[in-house]
């Protein structure tokens, strides 16, 4: 299944799952296919990059958040984002891709990401993200989460 399969697949079950919260888990059910394969045949390092961009998109559908940017044309922006490989996904394994906000300052949101299979972490990330109005600016999350009719306030950021 290409991308924009997987895509659309977000996108339609979006209407028939739960709203989510700002800070709750997204989580997709998935299979490695043979397109998310590189030449030592399991998935693609940069394919994880691509299908936590999909995780993202199911938390903007759920959250509300699509919505906003549709109408104030904001875009998304990921500002840096690390990953950490323990095991690898081979052809046809399912796993389950979850990601949600774990904080965020006056421009960014910080979101960690993980692969799992069964309760196992086989890989897991870290990201900052925001979104960027017309005008090219950063649109401060707490404006963004003020829209969203969500009162809570930032979690702390993990201790190094």
């Amino acid at each position: 299944m290409s991308l924009i399969f997987r895509l659309s697949w977000v996108v339609l079950l979006s209407f028939f799952r739960r709203r989510m919260e700002p800070l709750d888990w997204s989580k997709l059910k998935m299979r490695v296919l043979p397109t998310d394969l590189d030449i030592n045949f399991h998935m693609n390092n940069g394919r994880y990059l691509t299908l936590i961009d999909l995780c993202r998109m199911d938390l903007f559908l759920r959250t509300g958040l699509y919505r906003l940017m549709w109408k104030y044309r904001w875009a998304p922006a990921v500002s840096s984002l690390t990953m950490e490989f323990r095991r690898p996904l081979r052809l046809f394994q399912k796993y389950t891709l979850r990601s949600r906000i774990i904080h965020w300052d006056k421009r960014l949101v910080f979101s960690e990401h993980e692969f799992l299979v069964g309760k196992r972490i086989v890989a897991r990330g870290t990201s900052n993200t925001c979104l960027i109005a017309r005008n090219g600016m950063v649109v401060p999350p707490e404006r963004i989460l003020k829209l969203l009719g969500w009162t809570g306030q930032a979690p702390e950021p993990a201790a190094k």
